[in-house]
């Protein structure tokens, strides 16, 4: 193929910047789609998610959720956990 320099080099060849450019939005979107697999919308709590993040130190959503589900898990282990108990009441130590 001639570019429009009259050179025999294609325009496109791998290693381009165009090229690169093109196999890296693919391997984003991939990634994007299998991060997008382990998301949770937390809607209109996501200003307390954070602020309880914050609150507790945690550099991390992940580091929120395990430690919510460990509280969770050991309060329902002690029958702590009752029908219509909010987050403040599995988050004071008993």
């Amino acid at each position: 193929m001639l570019n429009v320099t009259g050179s025999c080099k294609p325009l496109y060849y791998l290693g381009s910047p165009v090229v690169n450019l093109a196999l890296s939005q693919t391997k984003k979107r991939e990634l994007d789609r299998a991060r997008d697999k382990t998301r949770a919308n937390l809607g209109a709590a996501f200003q307390r998610w954070r602020a309880l993040r914050d609150l507790k130190g945690f550099r991390s959503d992940a580091e929120l959720a395990t430690f919510l589900l460990d509280r969770f898990y050991y309060m329902l282990g002690k029958g702590g956990v009752r029908e219509g108990c909010s987050v403040g009441c599995i988050l004071q130590p008993h």
